[in-house]
């Protein structure tokens, strides 16, 4: 269910508009979800990520033409019953950063954005660390962050580069390099966002200790915990206003040798935790480095095959993605609307979704497109 809506103009909207929708029954689609978001607000575009099978992964992706429609839809829907499972509708931490390891030292900023835009598509920045001034050989500290627009974006660089026969060719056929997302550290939730009382400190050379941080940023309030981790550092104030006057104060400034970097930061709740570990595997099964991005998931391009959902939308003026096999798996057989047909750990569908996912079938013939 692809975006823009009809008569959009403008670009696609941006930070605080994209929902994530978890803990869903595998065989709820587009048509069960599309009518219940529209009573939000108006949708831009809706996926259901799904395995090979057709089947959903648990989760979903909505995104809203403006931020009233996402918050609406967090706070109606949050933990209501769908198809006999409580889901979960959050507002979206974002996944459009790839975390790169193994990757030669010697090799600049610019040279790994030459050598990775040639073997995926829509990269727009990579992000590196600083060497330690110990090793004046080398230009990085042997790993990157791949940045890109979308998640969907991400994921396709993903799936390409973890291929076992696949290599970076401008490097020699380089294949012994690791590939994993680079967890997103921000939350998006503005009340969240309103009271955080974290500064986080980058760009710190080997040459700022523990005590330096404490001395420079004691200087604005009582600071409950420090966490200084390689060249960026998590400090904790007592209160907010100490951490909104050290950022505005402390940013752009030298600290020894380091220039620093400082902005407030907004952990993530326990709930959006569980929202990272849900595309990406509980703590320790991949890196958490800090390829902390700000927003929520945004979704590119849609696929073929659902029609605009109900809820005031209404007609087949918009494309998305409904596959035969997913038509299967909700027990519908094409030319029978009312035959349902059974299967572990698939419900029966009801007879009223059934027609309409065959009349669905009817008129796009056989086009189907899994995203």
């Amino acid at each position: 269910y692809g975006g823009p809506p009809p008569n959009w103009t403008g670009p696609k909207p941006n930070q605080g508009v994209e929902v994530f929708i978890g803990k869903l029954a595998r065989d709820v689609y587009e048509d069960d979800l599309i009518p219940l978001m529209e009573k939000s607000g108006r949708i831009y575009e809706l996926r259901v990520i799904t395995d090979q099978d057709g089947y959903n992964r648990g989760y979903a992706f909505v995104t809203f033409c403006d931020k009233a429609g996402a918050k609406a839809a967090v706070a109606s829907y949050d933990g209501i019953t769908l198809r006999g499972r409580a889901i979960v509708v959050k507002l979206s931490v974002q996944f459009t950063k790839l975390y790169i390891g193994g990757i030669p030292k010697d090799k600049t900023r610019e040279q790994i954005f030459a050598a990775f835009s040639h073997e995926v598509e829509k990269l727009t920045d990579v992000i590196i660390q600083e060497p330690d001034e110990l090793a004046p050989d080398s230009q990085n500290k042997g790993y990157c962050f791949l940045e890109f627009d979308s998640y969907f974006d991400a994921a396709a660089a993903r799936r390409k580069l973890m291929h076992s026969s696949h290599c970076i060719k401008s490097w020699d056929n380089l294949r012994k390099f690791k590939v994993d997302w680079a967890i997103p550290l921000e939350n998006p939730d503005e009340s969240a966002a309103s009271n955080s009382t974290v500064i986080l400190v980058t760009r710190l050379t080997d040459g700022v200790t523990h005590t330096d941080l404490q001395e420079r940023f004691g200087r604005y309030g009582a600071i409950k915990t420090m966490n200084k981790r390689g060249h960026h550092a998590f400090v904790t104030f007592e209160e907010r206003a100490a951490a909104e006057r050290a950022a505005q104060e402390e940013n752009n400034q030298f600290l020894k040798d380091a220039q620093l970097e400082v902005t407030v930061h907004v952990p993530l709740t326990t709930v959006a935790k569980r929202m990272v570990e849900t595309i990406k595997g509980p703590r320790g099964r991949g890196y958490y480095g800090i390829g902390y991005s700000r927003g929520g998931f945004r979704g590119g391009g849609g696929g073929r095959g659902f029609p605009r959902g109900g809820g005031g939308g209404g007609g087949l003026d918009r494309a998305g993605t409904f596959t035969r096999a997913r038509v299967m798996s909700r027990g519908v057989v094409q030319g029978d609307p009312h035959h349902l047909r059974g299967g572990s750990g698939v419900n029966k569908r009801r007879h009223t979704g059934a027609a309409a996912a065959v009349q669905t079938i009817q008129q796009l013939g056989s086009s189907f497109t899994q995203f």
